[in-house]
């Protein structure tokens, strides 16, 4: 295998208009701190969430499955069933029984709620902070610790109020 393409994840099989989901998936699968939640996130730690238990647990699985496909494309289907369980919105159908295009913002956006509240922990607020991933143009920028100490600041102020 070429030593270049090795440092780099499978991409994703298109499973009928999932682009907007792969590149979204793809993204987010380089982001440390989120893949380092993800990979530590296990039932013990679960959500209240059924659905977003289920659709975080899809995404640690399936980037799980990209890092050790040795370059082969991963069909996301658990993932993708989980992700229209949780918002139905991607389940529209058009004419014919086929798959709407969607859009990969919209799916950012929801994937990211949705680990804020998987991941959100009165034993671990750090942790809740992981939902601080922004999109900067083609930058991926992590304000991880930027937002923590923020919630961390707002936290305190609120103990010394009451």
């Amino acid at each position: 295998m070429d030593p270049l393409a090795a440092a780099y994840t499978a991409g994703l099989v298109n499973l009928g208009n999932t682009c907007y989901m792969a590149s979204t998936v793809q993204c987010l699968s380089v982001v440390p701190e989120l893949t380092n939640a993800l990979d530590s996130y296990s039932a013990s730690t679960a959500s209240a969430d059924p659905t977003a238990h289920k659709l975080s647990v899809a995404t640690r699985d399936l980037i799980a499955d990209m890092r050790r496909s040795k370059g082969r494309a991963v069909a996301p289907f658990r993932m993708l069933m989980s992700m229209r369980e949780r918002f139905p919105q991607f389940a529209q159908q058009g004419e014919g029984g086929a798959y709407m295009q969607q859009d990969a913002e919209e799916c950012w956006t929801q994937l990211l709620q949705t680990y804020a509240v998987a991941f959100r922990s009165p034993t671990q607020p750090y942790v809740s902070c992981i939902a601080s991933v922004v999109w900067v143009g083609p930058v991926l920028a992590f304000s991880l610790e930027a937002n923590c100490l923020m919630f961390a600041e707002r936290r305190l102020r609120m103990r010394l109020q009451s």
